[in-house]
């Protein structure tokens, strides 16, 4: 759901795209806007302002990633970067992952990660982004929307070396293992591999999803072990 703030006149004030629990945390959100604090209104003023301030059109770009506009959303990307080539202007903290880069880092992250999308995808640009920025704290965020190409749309020969290496970087993350898993029951193979992942998946419990269980029931299925299959479905 998205809840559009209005105005006297009927220009838009702000937005909220979506909404996650608890209630408390929505309300704090929305009477921030109720305060005019960083909100569409107030930054496309300070923009007007000074026009240069990389903060603000940094989060400006925000505003209307938040409603998967793109044509709004990259130009200000852009801007940010050129605005602020060094990333020394200030810093982004994302409120769900805390992870905290510089301004022209997501920026650039941002764009790279935009070719993930629409009919024709293409990876080299966050290849490229990796490549610029080998240390990057945005890596598995990097890895994870790359992750959904080669589950569905890649060729297996590709999809089968992306996983190795997405598994290889984050040999413990449930997720990682399960999407690879999920993979292999589209592809049908090879079972030897998946054999391994569901039983690595397994070990790490704790941090396993419930509805990863029925991946590995539908890999156990693929194998013939209904057995298998009806105690993995059993923990779902």
């Amino acid at each position: 759901p998205t809840v559009m703030f209005l105005d006297g006149s009927g220009a838009e004030v702000d937005w909220l795209v979506g909404y996650g629990p608890p209630p408390e945390k929505f309300q704090a959100r929305v009477d921030k806007i109720l305060k005019g604090d960083e909100t569409f209104k107030s930054l496309t003023a300070a923009q007007a302002r000074n026009p240069k301030d990389v903060a603000t059109v940094f989060k400006l770009a925000l505003k209307w990633a938040d409603r998967y506009d793109d044509t709004k959303t990259l130009p200000l990307y852009k801007e940010v970067i050129a605005l602020d080539p060094q990333g020394k202007s200030g810093t982004y903290t994302n409120e769900y992952t805390k992870v905290t880069v510089p301004y022209t880092e997501y920026a650039e992250f941002a764009i790279a990660a935009s070719s993930l999308g629409g009919a024709k995808i293409d990876v080299a640009p966050i290849r490229g982004f990796l490549a610029k920025y080998p240390k990057t704290k945005l890596l598995k965020d990097a890895y994870s929307r790359m992750a959904y190409y080669y589950s569905y749309r890649a060729p297996k020969e590709d999809a089968a070396k992306f996983f190795e290496e997405y598994a290889g970087k984050f040999p413990e993350d449930a997720n990682v293992l399960s999407s690879w898993l999920a993979r292999i029951v589209r592809d049908k193979g090879p079972l030897d591999k998946g054999a391994e992942l569901a039983e690595k998946i397994q070990t790490l419990a704790r941090s396993t999803p419930a509805y990863t269980y029925q991946t590995i029931a539908n890999f156990y299925m693929l194998q013939g072990d209904k057995d298998k299959a009806g105690n993995a479905y059993g923990k779902d």
